[in-house]
């Protein structure tokens, strides 16, 4: 499995007050997992950053996937917040796939990885869905992208 790395981009600061679920972005819905898993409050304030956006070149789950772009130190520092999330929405559309294709983030909760889908669900209207780490799915390659 190969990951491609496409491009680097800044998410400015965000004050974590922001979350998926109370979010307007996602007009044609947001996963009810998101309350399953309780990933519905807000979080801490961040400084702006660089993340990277990889493109995937091969198959695999996400526990393969992201086991071989980070070891378990870079997997907890690749983390996002909600509200970065919504920032990278915001800021960077043009980055994201078009055609129900996936965009990747990886955020942490009681101390659980999950990996949240972001995708275009029709030519404007956005959708997302949350993960879990371990899910079995095998993703294939061309399809998605990986933002971290």
């Amino acid at each position: 499995m190969k990951l491609k790395h496409t491009k680097t981009v800044v998410i400015g600061a965000t004050k974590g007050e922001r979350t998926i679920v109370n979010s307007n972005l996602f007009t044609r819905g947001i996963d009810h997992d998101f309350f399953i898993y309780g990933c519905t409050l807000p979080s801490k304030s961040k400084k702006e950053r660089e993340v990277n956006i990889y493109e995937l070149e091969g198959i695999g789950t996400f526990t393969q996937i992201y086991q071989k772009m980070c070891n378990s130190d870079e997997l907890k520092q690749s983390v996002l917040t909600q509200d970065q999330i919504l920032e990278f929405v915001e800021t960077h559309q043009g980055e994201l796939q078009q055609n129900g294709l996936g965009n990747f983030f990886l955020i942490r909760n009681d101390g659980k990885f999950y990996v949240v889908s972001v995708y275009y669900a029709t030519r404007t209207d956005l959708s997302v869905s949350i993960y879990q780490f371990s899910d079995p799915h095998i993703w294939n390659a061309g399809r998605y992208r990986f933002i971290l």
